[in-house]
């Protein structure tokens, strides 16, 4: 653990008691609405596993359905991206991560730090792993780099593959090499660059990979995350870390490139049978994409013109392998069958 992980707890918990003076009427007001929501308890209280492996009470507000008398949902910790124990109200404070407002208080307790390992449930820590015990070594963190990497990957993997061994097998391995370079790198720098990237998020459209870069060339763990796999997102359409509302729906808007493919094909031969090229624009294809000379708009089914794709769409469709490239055939619904890229994150993947 670096000197300045060592240094900064105390700094951590100031901080922390100066920003809980200002947002508990917020958190308060939040609280109201998770309970009017259901009549459920506002707060829920979980177990997690925090510095020398002492498990304490994580404080969050609830967003998901109060099946027990303390407010926590039946089931295991871990959430996929259609999750349907997560509540309405519980998809906006996710979308925000506001429901880790009250962990502020554990910050004042010592128990956790501003920024760090995020603190994992007790069943999936094992005390006598050297990695972990590296690891517990410092407070966890409300919000950390590991977070930042590894949350929308995971959160895919995981719906792909279900809830079983995957996480123990493919997801933590990943996360504790994260986390130790992170413990042993720490810097005032490095705490900046991860505050910056943790803000950005919330700012659609500039999204940064600076500090994904930094990990994926310190970490060779982390090599298979893609960097486009974990693109934040789009947080104006209310869809973030296991909203339960799946990727975003908005072609235009949304940061992850290979989505943005598939709607241009979709939509591009959709133009090609008849869709006239101003629809086709203000669809998600600019109008290089489908033009007067790609969909004549004056014919039912688009045979009287010629669908030619432009320089745009055509580098969108080769950005894929398996795609297809820029000249595409004259049959629109082969070229879409050709053209069908994969999901999002990662073709086929390892379930083992």
């Amino acid at each position: 653990m670096s000197r300045w992980m060592q240094a900064r707890s105390t700094l951590d918990r100031v901080v922390a008691a100066a920003a809980l003076m200002v947002v508990w009427p917020f958190i308060a007001v939040l609280g109201l609405a998770v309970r009017l929501s259901d009549r459920g308890p506002a707060f829920v209280g979980v177990p997690r596993m925090g510095r020398g492996g002492q498990v304490f009470t994580m404080w969050k507000l609830r967003s998901m359905r109060a099946d027990n008398a303390d407010g926590r949902a039946n089931g295991v910790s871990l959430t996929s991206i259609d999750d349907n124990r997560i509540t309405p109200i519980g998809t906006r404070l996710r979308a925000y991560y506001l429901d880790e407002l009250p962990q502020l208080w554990n910050v004042v307790r010592g128990e956790m730090g501003l920024l760090g390992a995020r603190p994992e449930a007790p069943e999936f820590v094992d005390l006598t792993d050297p990695r972990w015990k590296a690891v517990l070594q410092a407070p966890p963190g409300i919000a950390g780099p590991t977070q930042l990497m590894v949350n929308e990957w995971e959160r895919h993997l995981i719906s792909a593959c279900g809830q079983g061994s995957v996480y123990v097998d493919q997801v933590v391995p990943i996360k504790l090499a994260i986390d130790g370079w992170y413990l042993r790198s720490a810097s005032p720098r490095l705490d900046a660059l991860v505050a910056i990237t943790l803000v950005r998020r919330f700012m659609p459209g500039t999204g940064s990979h600076t500090l994904k870069k930094l990990i994926n060339n310190q970490v060779p763990e982390a090599a298979v995350i893609r960097i486009e796999e974990i693109s934040p997102p789009d947080h104006a359409d209310g869809n973030d870390r296991g909203d339960g509302s799946g990727p975003t729906s908005n072609g235009d808007r949304s940061m992850n490139g290979r989505r943005r493919g598939k709607r241009a094909v979709t939509r591009g031969v959709n133009g090609a049978n008849g869709v006239n090229g101003s629809e086709a624009s203000s669809n998600g294809v600019n109008s290089n994409g489908v033009n007067g000379n790609g969909a004549n708009p004056n014919s039912a089914n688009g045979d009287g013109g010629r669908a030619v794709p432009q320089q745009r769409p055509g580098r969108l469709l080769a950005s894929r392998p398996g795609l297809a490239p820029a000249d595409t055939p004259a049959n629109p619904s082969a070229a879409l069958t050709a053209a069908r890229p994969a999901e999002p994150f990662g073709d086929t993947p390892s379930c083992v």
